[in-house]
């Protein structure tokens, strides 16, 4: 497991921006022991297992979700298909 050293941790909101001093946020249990306390029984690496559930849908592009450049290029090709009069789409 990788160990990740942070001493200022800033985070922008949708109003303000929240800064936290990790020096000093001091040692606290892991959520492995937290959940020994609350009556997991196995070791960490068990623990770690059970937290993955059962696959789950992944989005397909262009059904379910549209990036930006997707987006104009239906709005180009709506644009297009319209009929033109005199010179104006209409």
């Amino acid at each position: 497991m990788a160990n990740i050293s942070l001493k200022t941790l800033r985070f922008h909101g949708l109003d303000d921006t929240y800064t936290i001093d990790a020096t000093s946020a001091g040692t606290g249990k892991s959520a492995y022991e937290i959940a020994v306390e609350q009556g997991f029984e196995g070791t960490e690496a068990e623990w770690l297992e059970s937290l993955k559930g059962e696959p789950g849908y992944t989005p397909v592009k262009g059904t379910d979700y549209w990036i930006e450049e997707d987006k104009a290029e239906m709005v180009s090709d709506v644009i297009s298909a319209l009929p033109v009069y005199g010179g104006e789409v209409v």
